[in-house]
């Protein structure tokens, strides 16, 4: 079966776990990949916290998809389907 990854900035806390086991039940390889959990996102006060979330957001979270793509295995068989579920940037 094909390897799934997910990518999101925010980890869904409702909607992923579910979506995951439901792609794992079909025989499928699953992996989230994520900036921030959902609590991180909510707390973030102050000028210094929110600047912080944004950038492991936007810049950091870029930087982690792509080492992912290019840490990818190269010869598989087996396809690899990525889907990217929010942020236009990416």
């Amino acid at each position: 079966m094909a390897r799934i990854e997910l990518y999101s900035s925010v980890a869904g806390t409702s909607f992923w776990p579910r979506f995951h086991q439901e792609l794992v039940a079909a025989g499928h390889e699953v992996y989230h990949h994520h900036a921030i959990a959902g609590e991180d996102y909510r707390r973030s006060r102050g000028l210094l916290g929110r600047a912080w979330v944004r950038w492991q957001l936007y810049a950091g979270f870029t930087c982690k998809v792509l080492w992912s793509i290019l840490q990818s295995p190269k010869s598989r068989d087996d396809p690899i389907i990525r889907v990217v579920t929010t942020n236009p940037f990416f």
